[in-house]
Order: C-alpha cells, then sequence, then structure tokens
C-alpha cells in the first residue's frame, strides 16, 4: 500500500499548523465586495454560503477574470469598457459559470472527508479540480499548495516516480499559450479562458520567457482600477506589483521533479515552465501534473 493510501487529508492539514477560520461571503454578497474581501485576506478562492446557510459552491479568481475579462464597449471591440461590468451582481451569479466537465460534475468533487486518503486528493486534483472542501468541523479548504506542501515534507517514502526527470516522466508536455508583453491585458485574459488554462506565458518580441500572467493577477484590482485592463500586459503587472516585473520561475527538461517541487514551494507558486536552450517556454509543469505523476507512479508499483 502506497503512503497516498495510507495517510490521510487531516496529514494535509497539520502541515498547516495552527487552523484559521475558513473565509467565506453570502450568496448575496456583491462581486465588488468579494474582490475586495479576497484582496484583504490574500486568498484566491471563497466558499459561497446559501439561503440555508450550507456551502453553495466556490468562486475563485478564474470565474471573476473571466467575468470581468469579456467586459467591452459595442463600438471598440478590442477595448475593455470598465463601465460594463458590473461587480454590484451577487457572487451567486457566478456559480457554474465554467461550463465545462469538471464543473458539471463540481458538486461531487467539492467534498472529501479529514479521514480520505490523499489518493483521492489526488485523483480529483488530476482531473483539474484547483480546491476541495473538506467536510469537518468546523469545514476547511485544501489546495494543490497543500498538497505539493505534503510533497515536500514526505519527499523520502514517495515512490519510485520522485525519481524521475521532466522529460522522463514526460511532464510539460502540454502546447504553451504565450503573449508578447505589449498585448493587451484585456485579451491576454480573455485568452487565459477561451484556452481553458489558469496562467499564460508572458515573452519578449524573440519568444524569450519574460513572466506568467495568470487569473491570480487580478486578486487587487477594484472598482476604481479596472481600467487598468487597457494597459499592456507589462505595464499592468508592473502596477499590480509596485513596479516590478517579475521573472519566470523555470526548469528545463532534463531537471528533476525534485527541483521543480523545491522552486514551487520557495515561490509560492502554482507551475513552472519548461524552457529551451534559446529561453523560450516549451511547455508547463503543474502542481496537479506532479500529483497525477506520483500518485500513477505509486499505483504501478502497487500492483
Amino acid at each position: 500500500m502506497s503512503v497516498f493510501e495510507k495517510e490521510t487529508v487531516q496529514n494535509l492539514l497539520s502541515l498547516r499548523g495552527p487552523q484559521k477560520d475558513l473565509v467565506t461571503v453570502n450568496h448575496d454578497t456583491s462581486l465588488s465586495d468579494t474582490l475586495a474581501k479576497m484582496a484583504d485576506e490574500n486568498i484566491l478562492c471563497v466558499p459561497v454560503i446559501g439561503k440555508e446557510g450550507e456551502i453553495e459552491g466556490l468562486v475563485d479568481l478564474y470565474e471573476i477574470m473571466s467575468y470581468v475579462a469579456w467586459s467591452r464597449s459595442s463600438d471598440e471591440p478590442t477595448r475593455f469598457e470598465a463601465s460594463s461590468v458590473h461587480l454590484e451582481e451577487d457572487v451567486s451569479s457566478l456559480l457554474g459559470t465554467r461550463g465545462n466537465e469538471v464543473d458539471d460534475e463540481r458538486k461531487s468533487l467539492w467534498n472529501v472527508s479529514d479521514d480520505d486518503s490523499i489518493s483521492k486528493v489526488c485523483e480529483y486534483f488530476g482531473k483539474g479540480v484547483y480546491r476541495l472542501i473538506v467536510k469537518s468541523d468546523p469545514p476547511s479548504l485544501i489546495s494543490h499548495t497543500d498538497l505539493v506542501r505534503y510533497f515536500d515534507e514526505k519527499w523520502d517514502i514517495l515512490g519510485e516516480g520522485k525519481n524521475d526527470t521532466v522529460q522522463s516522466a514526460n511532464l510539460g508536455a502540454r502546447k504553451v499559450i504565450s503573449v508578447k508583453r505589449s498585448t493587451n491585458a484585456a485579451q491576454a485574459f480573455r485568452l487565459i479562458r477561451i484556452k481553458e488554462v489558469h496562467a499564460i506565458a508572458v515573452t519578449d518580441d524573440a519568444g524569450k520567457l519574460l513572466t506568467t500572467l495568470s487569473a491570480s493577477d487580478l486578486r487587487s484590482v477594484t472598482v476604481d482600477s479596472l481600467d487598468d485592463l487597457n494597459l499592456d500586459v507589462e505595464h499592468f503587472l508592473r502596477k499590480r506589483f509596485e513596479g516590478e516585473f517579475r521573472p519566470a520561475v523555470c526548469c528545463t527538461a532534463s531537471d528533476d521533479i525534485r527541483s521543480v517541487v523545491n522552486q514551487i514551494v520557495k515561490e509560492h507558486i502554482h507551475r513552472v515552465w519548461v524552457i529551451d536552450a534559446e529561453g523560450k517556454p516549451s511547455g508547463v509543469v503543474s502542481i496537479s501534473d506532479i500529483a497525477l505523476h506520483l500518485f500513477n507512479s505509486s499505483l504501478k508499483e502497487d500492483a
């Protein structure tokens, strides 16, 4: 029996240290107030409490990004029009708006118990689920960050898959979606939604990797700063991060998985870009990719 079967969700939660109360919003909270609360609490996702007092669903910055980025003026299709964004709408209006298979099954995929095995978490995250509600008292959320923290702590007792390189594990094989740093920010966020990814690479004119744009970069956006989406990607990000243009975290195909996990933990990120000899992005390795690889490797060893 692999470590993923032996250990439970409670083992994941124990690595966090003291538990904080789960931050939630009511179903009739406005999108504006939801964004503000997420910024204040420095979180990417918030459970929505329904009329019956139960968790009705999860709304994260991806849904909010999708809603905001698709607003545009009717007479200038390429321009983002802040006045067309109705952030006074209830946050519950965004529940289940992705319309993909994961969301159709979302109700059944949301929940795990604290005594469920970590293998169940790996399965869900491998399907593209980003967060799970833990049915405990009080309830809590677990995310990819919790899982990669667990990998980091338990590395020595994981299966043989941990010894692979990015290439030998066939990670980073997905096609990279990228934009130039001069691309309009709103158009870049629309591309994230169209391609159904959570982040895209930002390159220079020669195609060399510079940084990352993801839904989380909308975390500090407010009603008053929505017009910033008409900036190009570089200046949008510089404004978000007080003038800083943060370099992308990257690896090569020959790097071992352990070094990739180290970078994810150290930088508090969800993905690492794979670059070629010219510094151009050729792939991306996410926490869910690593989780699925380690989990599948453990299953083969148990067979």
